[in-house]
C-alpha cells in the first residue's frame, strides 16, 4: 500500500510545481508597448535612418557647387631685366615691368545650368534612398515586434498547457493509487510536462534576442529594459491599391529621379562637343617714364578636334538611361507583384483567423473537456488525453502563428503603399 501511495504523492507535488505555476512576471506588463510609439522612436533615433537622412541633406547642397561658376584667378608677374630680383632694371629698362592680372572661365551657355539639375535629381535620389531607408528599418521593427507577440503568446499558451498536463497527471496517479492504472502512466504524464521546459527554454531564447535587434534597432543603451509588446490580434487590411504603390513607393522615386539625372546628364554630354572660353586681362606697369601695357586675352578649348571622346561619353550617357529606364519597368513589376502577394496573404490568413476563433479553437477546447471527463471516468485512456492536449496547444500555436503572418502581410503593404 505504502509502494502505491508513492505515484500519489508525486502526482501532488507535479500539481503544485506545474498545475499551479503562476504566469511569468515578465509576461503581464503592466503598460504593453504600442507598436506606433516604437515606430515613431525608430524613425528619430535609428543610426541607420539618420545617417540616409544626413546624406539626403548634404546632396541638396550639391546644386550650389555643380551650377557656380569657376572662381577666378588672380596673377601677378615680374619682368626683370639684368637680374632675377623682382623690378630689376625697371626704370632702365622699357622691357622690364610689374604686372597683375586677373582670369575667368566662362562654361558655354546651358552647361552650369545641366550641372545644377543632375545635382537637384541626385538629391532627389538621396531623399528617396533616405526613404527606402526608413520604411525598411522601421518594417524591421514591425516584424521583430509581432514576432516578440507571438512568442509572449507561445510562452502563455505553454504555461497553460503545463497546468492542464498537470492535471492529467493527477488524475493518472489518482488511478493508480486506485490500481486502475500503471505507473508508467504516471511517469509518462509527467515527462509531458518536462518537455514543456524545454519550449519554454527555446521561446525565452528567442525573446531576448528579439529584444537585442529591437534594441539596436532602436538604437537603446545597454541594460534598457526592452519592449513588452501587446496582445495579437487581427488588424484590419489596410484599403491600398496598384495605383498606391506605383505613386508613394520610395524605390521608384528613386528610380525615377535617377531617370531624369541621366536624362539631363546625356544633354550635358552632348554639350561636350561646345567650347569653354577663358576671358583674362593684365595691367603691366614700366617705370614712371616709359608707358603701362594693357593685354586682354580671350581663349578658348577645342573639343570636337577630339570628337571620339565626346562621342564615347555620348554613348555612355544613352546606355546608362536605357539601364535607369528598364530598370524602372522591372522594379514597377516586381514591387506590383510584391503588392498582390502581400495582399493575398493578408486576405487568406485574415479567413484562416476567423476560420480557428469561431470554429476550431472552441472545437478544440471542447474535445480537451471531453477528454479530461473521459480520461477521469476511465472511458478512454491516458494516450488519448494526451493527444487530444498536444492538439489543442498545436491548435492555439497555429492560430497564433497565422495572426503573426497575418500583421506582417498587413505590415509589408504598408510597407509598399505608405507615402512617407
Amino acid at each position: 500500500m505504502q509502494i502505491r501511495l508513492l505515484p500519489v504523492v508525486l502526482g501532488a507535488a507535479v500539481f503544485a510545481a506545474y498545475g499551479q505555476m503562476r504566469p511569468d512576471p515578465r509576461l503581464t506588463a503592466p503598460v504593453p508597448t504600442q507598436l506606433e510609439s516604437l515606430l515613431r522612436l525608430a524613425a528619430r533615433r535609428n543610426p541607420e535612418i539618420q545617417a540616409a537622412r544626413h546624406a539626403w541633406r548634404s546632396r541638396r547642397e550639391d546644386r550650389a557647387m555643380a551650377s557656380a561658376w569657376p572662381s577666378p584667378r588672380l596673377q601677378l608677374q615680374s619682368f626683370s631685366v639684368g637680374d632675377p630680383l623682382p623690378g630689376a632694371g625697371l626704370h632702365n629698362n622699357n622691357f622690364a615691368y610689374l604686372g597683375v592680372g586677373a582670369s575667368q572661365t566662362i562654361p558655354y551657355p546651358g552647361k552650369l545650368r545641366l550641372r545644377g539639375a543632375i545635382a537637384t535629381q541626385n538629391a532627389a535620389v538621396a531623399r528617396a534612398q533616405w526613404r527606402r531607408v526608413r520604411r525598411r528599418v522601421l518594417a524591421q521593427v514591425a516584424r521583430a515586434y509581432w514576432q516578440l507577440a507571438y512568442i509572449r503568446r507561445e510562452r502563455r499558451l505553454l504555461h497553460a498547457q503545463q497546468t492542464l498536463l498537470a492535471r492529467i497527471a493527477a488524475i493518472a496517479a489518482v488511478h493508480y493509487a486506485a490500481g486502475q492504472g500503471t505507473q508508467a502512466s504516471v511517469w509518462r504524464a509527467q515527462l509531458e510536462q518536462t518537455r514543456l521546459l524545454r519550449d519554454l527554454a527555446v521561446a525565452r531564447n528567442q525573446a531576448r534576442v528579439l529584444q537585442a535587434q529591437l534594441g539596436a534597432l532602436l538604437n537603446w543603451p545597454a541594460g534598457h529594459p526592452g519592449v513588452q509588446p501587446e496582445g495579437l490580434r487581427l488588424l484590419a487590411l489596410p484599403k491600398s491599391s496598384r495605383v498606391s504603390v506605383l505613386h508613394s513607393n520610395p524605390a521608384l522615386r528613386q528610380q525615377r529621379a535617377r531617370i531624369r539625372s541621366q536624362a539631363l546628364a546625356l544633354q550635358l554630354a552632348r554639350k561636350g562637343r561646345d567650347p569653354d572660353f577663358k576671358l583674362s586681362g593684365m595691367y603691366q606697369r614700366t617705370g614712371l617714364s616709359f608707358p603701362a601695357y594693357y593685354m586682354f586675352t580671350l581663349s578658348m578649348n577645342l573639343p570636337f578636334l577630339r570628337g571620339h571622346r565626346e562621342k564615347a561619353q555620348v554613348t555612355r550617357a544613352v546606355e546608362r538611361l536605357h539601364a535607369a529606364r528598364a530598370h524602372l519597368q522591372a522594379r514597377r513589376d516586381r514591387l506590383q507583384y510584391e503588392f498582390e502577394q502581400a495582399q493575398t496573404d493578408a486576405r487568406t490568413d485574415h479567413d484562416l483567423a476567423q476560420l480557428y476563433s469561431r470554429g476550431l479553437l472552441p472545437q478544440a477546447r471542447a474535445a480537451v473537456r471531453a477528454s479530461l471527463l473521459d480520461y477521469q471516468s476511465g472511458h478512454r485512456g491516458l494516450t488519448a488525453a494526451l493527444a487530444t492536449a498536444q492538439r489543442l496547444l498545436q491548435e492555439h500555436l497555429a492560430y497564433a502563428r497565422i495572426l503573426e503572418q497575418q500583421a506582417n502581410a498587413v505590415v509589408r503593404i504598408r510597407q509598399l503603399t505608405r507615402g512617407n
